[in-house]
């Protein structure tokens, strides 16, 4: 069964996949308002040569969801037809839980993406910016509903970057939503300074 209903019986039984669910949903929630608040202006204005502005730190997210989306199908395709089904609730080690405290938000350690993953100077129209925005999520939380019926500590996920590098699928899910907190908290705070910077710069004017 596939759509936003597949395996939804089976993520309610996974206290972490229905976490993860309530994540991307709350994800969603944060982005498209963020995006509804922001004029076209502010979205697509850098705070500085060398920072993203809102609309880069939002598509970069998209980029990264589009990169990983494929390979989490495949993933999860693969262990359906291996029988890899789930053997208990999915239990992140405290490691992992701690890599993803470090990548969320607020963070205080910046970490330069790859380039796979940059978008440079970009510029989109809001509607567009958020039409994307929504869909990969949505696609998100149909592949968090399917992925009940795989296990999410023997289904491994290739990196876009090498398929000699992987993780398991439900560590890639909690790196994922770290990550999209991570840089929507990015994009507010660059908001929130480009408006700053614009008062500024309109007071000296005066």
């Amino acid at each position: 069964m596939s759509g936003p209903d597949a395996g939804k019986e089976e993520v309610l039984a996974d206290p972490c996949l229905r976490d993860l669910v309530r994540q991307f949903e709350a994800i969603v929630r944060d982005g498209v308002g963020l995006m509804a608040e922001t004029g076209e202006e502010t979205l697509n204005r850098r705070p500085g040569d060398n920072r993203w502005s809102v609309c880069e730190c939002i598509e970069h997210l998209n980029v990264t969801l589009s990169l990983y989306l494929p390979l989490i199908w495949a993933s999860i395709e693969e262990a359906g037809a291996t029988g890899k089904r789930p053997a208990g609730n999915f239990r992140p080690g405290p490691v992992w839980r701690w890599v993803c405290r470090k990548l969320d938000a607020p963070y205080r350690m910046r970490i330069k993406a790859p380039g796979l993953f940059t978008v440079g100077r970009t510029v989109i129209p809001r509607d567009e910016l958020k039409g994307r925005f929504e869909k990969l999520r949505g696609e998100m939380i149909d592949a968090l509903n399917r992925a009940a019926s795989v296990d999410l500590a023997r289904t491994r996920v290739a990196s876009p970057l090498s398929r000699r590098l992987s993780m398991k699928l439900g560590h890639c899910f909690m790196f994922l939503a770290a990550h999209e907190r991570r840089h929507l908290w990015q994009a507010r705070n660059t908001r929130d300074l480009v408006r700053a910077r614009t008062t500024e710069g309109s007071n000296e004017g005066e």
